[in-house]
């Protein structure tokens, strides 16, 4: 149960089932065993493209690896999950461009991933996560590609727009002092948490 204006750090040795356990309440996947609610609805019962709709209004995701498109410039890839939920391409520029700029990335809309340094990618894509107002950022390892300065540069944003817009984070990671900036700090081992 996470609410508004809280983060909670997951970590785990690799391979116990942090990536899974995010996938399961992004609703990308459904669990082998129990049941996820979100609210009084119980998505694991939601047909694919019903989870689909629910994770594009209600969760906003961030990865290691960034997953932007390499073809589409930062402003589109932020715009476009906002197109995705039936926006124009004129309403989603217009509001993914201050969402870009108040991230510092306000001369870079024009560019494409290749050009971008790690960091930037980042906030890219945490504007991307941040664009349709989700009620949850879900991020796995979103300092994980990132060199030790730039890490503490994109932890600091990402808690900071957290508080800033009022929406809960879940995330996991392999660094520890990142994990202790959590509000509720939870340890994965052989599928349990503790």
């Amino acid at each position: 149960n996470i609410s508004k204006n809280s983060f909670l750090g997951i970590t785990g040795p690799s391979g116990c089932g942090k990536s899974t356990l995010l996938q399961i309440i992004a609703g990308n996947l459904t669990p082998t065993d129990g049941e996820v609610w979100w609210g009084n609805q119980r998505i694991d019962l939601f047909k694919e493209d019903e989870r689909a709709a629910w994770r594009l209004q209600n969760i906003g995701l961030i990865f290691q690896d960034f997953r932007l498109f390499t073809h589409l410039t930062a402003l589109e890839n932020v715009a476009l999950p906002l197109e995705l939920l039936g926006r124009s391409t004129q309403d989603a520029f217009e509001e993914a461009m201050p969402l870009l700029d108040q991230l510092g990335l306000g001369e870079r809309m024009s560019h494409k991933p290749n050009t971008l340094s790690g960091g930037e990618k980042q906030r890219v894509a945490l504007a991307r996560a941040l664009v349709t107002r989700p009620v949850l950022l879900i991020a796995d390892e979103p300092t994980g590609n990132l060199d030790q300065e730039t890490a503490a540069a994109v932890e600091d944003l990402l808690l900071s727009q957290v508080s800033l817009r009022q929406v809960g984070l879940v995330y996991v990671t392999h660094d520890l002092r990142f994990a202790s900036r959590a509000q509720e700090h939870w340890g994965l081992h052989e599928s349990q948490l503790f």
